[in-house]
């Protein structure tokens, strides 16, 4: 695991350049790599992809709030009495995203 804290006053291009260095030295054990990124709105996560995005070639993208449930599925009560993720449609996630990246690695090592 790869775990680099960027602060909203430490976004430089040698903090940048310390993960894709991380990154090339772990993705030398594997062949495809899932990189999560999180934070709060408007801290850069889309940003940082992009740029990831630019430095390798086979990026691919998913956001997480193109997975929030319609607002006919959403438990509509106080913030703090509902499960973490509850607004999310972790199914559809786990059938368009993670399962097709597993069926794929699988299909390499068989």
């Amino acid at each position: 695991m790869i775990k680099i804290n960027i602060s909203s006053k430490k976004r430089d291009s040698s903090t940048f350049q310390q993960l894709v260095a991380s990154i090339n030295r772990s993705s030398k054990k594997q062949s495809t790599l899932l990189l999560g990124i999180d934070g709060c709105g408007g801290s850069g996560k889309s940003t940082l992809a992009e740029k990831f995005k630019e430095e390798y070639a086979n990026v691919t993208i998913v956001h997480i709030d193109d997975f929030y449930l319609p607002s006919s599925q959403i438990i509509h009560t106080h913030p703090t009495k509902k499960p973490i993720g509850a607004d999310f449609d972790w199914k559809r996630l786990l059938n368009d995203v993670l399962d097709p990246i597993s069926k794929e690695l699988k299909g390499r090592y068989q």
